[in-house]
């Protein structure tokens, strides 16, 4: 419960500022260090079915952390499309992770607003330690390798330069067995 007020919370805030032109609007995260993907994370779809993160080993894999009453994860879904229609072709899996959500609100939502990707719920509130983030929206991209390559906490831009050389970076390990 805690964890969904923290969520509920963070998106309901203002945004902060826009940053300076020079400041970076997310971080590409060192590959050595980093947290890895969760393999043995298994949330359920919209449906109940599980969803085991582990189908997706040794793909690069999007997570975006969203919910239905959260504005600016709305305001990002012309950014996800524009993503997934560039860089499924080449191997990404995008997934969305629905934060406290009913399953009817969140098929409802995925229709209406022409989401295509895997979705997944959680239920249990596990979201903010598994994925160590209590903001909406919040993106992760993970390498082929299960290395955190980047993490974005607000709206996601689709070409955001880290971005870029993040998905180029999982595509290219990728593509090379």
């Amino acid at each position: 419960m805690r964890a969904a007020l923290l969520l509920a919370w963070a998106c309901a805030r203002p945004a902060p500022p826009a940053p300076a032109a020079s400041a970076p609007t997310a971080v590409a995260v060192a590959a050595a260090p980093a947290p890895t993907f969760p393999l043995a994370y298994t949330p359920v779809d919209p449906t109940g079915a599980p969803v085991p993160f582990a189908q997706w080993a040794g793909r690069p894999v999007l997570v975006n952390l969203w919910a239905t009453w959260c504005p600016p994860c709305h305001e990002e879904l012309p950014a996800l499309l524009a993503v997934q229609r560039e860089h499924a072709p080449r191997g990404l899996v995008l997934v969305g992770l629905a934060v406290d959500d009913p399953p009817a609100r969140v098929l409802a939502t995925t229709d209406a607003r022409g989401i295509t990707w895997p979705q997944a719920l959680d239920g249990s509130n596990r979201a903010s330690v598994t994925f160590d983030t209590v903001e909406l929206p919040t993106t992760l991209l993970y390498g082929p390798d299960g290395a955190l390559l980047y993490k974005h906490v607000g709206v996601l831009s689709a070409d955001d330069p880290a971005l870029q050389q993040a998905l180029s970076q999982a595509l290219d390990q990728f593509a090379r067995p």
